[in-house]
C-alpha cells in the first residue's frame, strides 16, 4: 500500500494518518487552504471519522462532509470550528517545538 500512496495510486486511510505524520515528522502533503482543507486536516491528525467529529461537535456526518466538500457553515457554527481548529493549531505547534527541542 505505501508503494500505490507514493505513486498517488491511492490515499492513506484516514485512521493511518496520525502514525504517517509521526513517522514522517510533517503533514505537508495534506493541504489547509480552505476551511473545507483545515477540517480535514484537523481529522487526519487526529485520525478521526467524520461521524466521530460530528459527534464531538454536535452535527451530523453527513454535515462534516458536506463542510468538507466546501459547503460553509453557518456562521455561529462556523466560528465554533475555527476555535476548534485554532485549537489544534497552537497544541500541533507546541508539539513541534517539544519534538524538535528533543532532538536538540
Amino acid at each position: 500500500m505505501v508503494g500505490q500512496w507514493e505513486r498517488g495510486a491511492h490515499a492513506p486511510r484516514i485512521q493511518y494518518h496520525p502514525a504517517i505524520i509521526e513517522f514522517l515528522g510533517h503533514d505537508g502533503w495534506l493541504v489547509d487552504r480552505t476551511l473545507a482543507d483545515r477540517i480535514y486536516k484537523w481529522r487526519a491528525r487526529k485520525g478521526w471519522s467524520q461521524a466521530r467529529l460530528g459527534q464531538q461537535i454536535g452535527v451530523s456526518e453527513r454535515t462534516i462532509g458536506r463542510w468538507e466538500r466546501g459547503i460553509e457553515p453557518t456562521a455561529p457554527m462556523r466560528d465554533r470550528v475555527e476555535r476548534m481548529l485554532a485549537g489544534l493549531s497552537e497544541a500541533h505547534a507546541l508539539v513541534a517545538k517539544a519534538g524538535r527541542s528533543a532532538r536538540r
